[in-house]
């Protein structure tokens, strides 16, 4: 996974660059359950946002 990660890491970091110079970004808030969030009980409201 490792050596993987490291031989996409170009293209990756290239896709972000043309993702910020797009005129328009959209993404996905999709909302999760976090057990152990510093200082907020489980039953919190969390999101991640996926671009």
């Amino acid at each position: 996974m490792i050596r993987s990660g490291k031989l996409i890491t170009p293209h990756v970091a290239q896709f972000d660059r043309d993702l910020c110079r797009s005129k328009i970004i959209q993404c996905d808030e999709t909302p999760l359950q976090v057990l152990k969030g510093p200082d907020r009980p489980a039953s919190s409201h969390s999101y991640m946002w996926v671009r």
